[in-house]
């Protein structure tokens, strides 16, 4: 199995960052390559949404952790792979993670 990692940190108060990353719904406002989200109940481990990017299929997502107001984890559930984001603070920077695992081609 092959494993893709993209690593960025984010130069701005984790507070702010916070709120950006919960509030899922508004995403599109601020992601030009997404058309829309839909969250299916509330924000919570387990909870699923449809994340729908600009020109692109519609993919299944499901929340895998909430740890306010340190740790954010989703999955999205690809045909022939998973790619897990994670944010998490590490103190005075704050770090995400894309990580792709799929079988090769």
């Amino acid at each position: 199995m092959r494993r893709y990692v993209h690593e960025l940190v984010v130069n701005t108060p984790p507070e702010t960052l916070w709120r950006a990353i919960v509030d899922i719904r508004r995403w599109p406002e601020w992601d030009a390559g997404l058309e829309t989200i839909e969250l299916r109940g509330a924000l919570a481990p387990g909870c699923r949404y449809t994340l729908k990017p600009r020109g692109g299929p519609a993919v299944a997502m499901s929340v895998e952790a909430i740890e306010p107001p340190n740790r954010f984890v989703d999955l999205a559930h690809l045909p022939l792979a998973k790619m897990r984001k994670i944010a998490r603070d590490a103190g005075a920077q704050t770090e995400a993670f894309v990580r792709f695992a799929g079988r090769p081609s």
